[in-house]
């Protein structure tokens, strides 16, 4: 008897009974009158064949299409049933492919048309900052470290741009400290200068007049003089530059704002009641319903 029990065959048929027992309880039971239909279009079978020949190069044989109609009617009867019984619940792969699916119908919904070149261009004007070219600075500058011994940096800068203002052929070369990068910079990007610089530097740097020594001016490393040659702040490209840039931008834009407003159009439907949210203590993680004893 005990040898019997242990016969993968007889668990076979126990879990098959098990199966059948919960799906009585949980499907709905038909009434006289319901029938369940499928119906498998001509659309239906020409899908099928195109996707069958998409992948093996070569259209379906007669048996061949016939296997995939009733691979097809299979597909469709299980997962009908599989929703009847609700295997589709708490599964949080199917829920996010679902989502996934019914955002990209609202996606769909936002590419039904194609911007003229007017909604381009203002979508362009509204968002210069992101198609202008960065400004571009040549500068050189004298560096002093706030680690320097004897005279404080700050001090030391100003009695040198003193010094420089009275003469303006003294060399500067060892007037300041050692400085990790270079002296002078030629056609610099504002962003870069602010990678290497930090943002208030090249906020002073693009202010001071041009042609002469300025500051003291502080940046990440310590304090500076700086003599600014060049300052180049290009205008607004025209579209036809930078046409294909905008055009994927303003779609982009224009999908997240069809998927919020489809989801707010939607969420509008429904009552939404959400229990208290524990808050956490400072410095530590919310403890949930159910944790208490781990």
């Amino acid at each position: 008897m005990q040898s019997l029990l242990k016969e993968p065959l007889l668990h076979f048929l126990a879990a098959g009974a098990l199966m059948f027992l919960l799906y009585g309880l949980i499907a709905e039971e038909p009434s006289s009158n319901s029938t369940k239909r499928i119906v498998v279009t001509s659309e239906d079978i020409q899908r099928l064949g195109d996707s069958w020949k998409e992948q093996q190069k070569r259209s379906p044989s007669n048996t061949e299409l016939h296997a995939l109609i009733e691979a097809f009617i299979r597909e469709e009867i299980y997962y009908r049933e599989a929703l009847a019984i609700g295997l589709d619940q708490q599964d949080p792969v199917i829920r996010r492919h679902l989502m996934q699916k019914m955002e990209f119908l609202s996606r769909d919904l936002a590419d039904l048309s194609a911007p003229d070149e007017s909604t381009l261009l203002a979508f362009m004007q509204a968002n210069r900052q992101r198609y202008t070219p960065d400004m571009q600075i040549s500068f050189n500058h004298i560096y002093f470290s706030p680690k320097r011994t004897g005279m404080p940096a700050e001090v030391a800068a100003r009695r040198t741009r003193a010094l420089l203002s009275e003469n303006h052929q003294i060399a500067h070369a060892n007037a300041g400290d050692n400085f990790v990068l270079a002296d002078a910079f030629a056609r610099e990007s504002k962003a870069e200068l602010v990678r290497l610089f930090g943002e208030s530097f090249v906020n002073d740097l693009s202010s001071v007049p041009m042609g002469s020594w300025q500051g003291p001016i502080r940046s990440n490393y310590g304090i500076h003089l700086v003599r600014v040659d060049e300052l180049v702040i290009p205008g607004m490209p025209e579209l036809s530059t930078v046409y294909e840039q905008v055009k994927a931008d303003w779609a982009f834009e224009r999908r997240t704002q069809t998927n919020e407003l489809f989801y707010d159009q939607l969420k509008a439907h429904y009552d939404i009641e959400i229990a208290p949210v524990p808050e956490a203590s400072s410095g530590h993680p919310v403890k949930l319903p159910g944790q208490e004893a781990l």
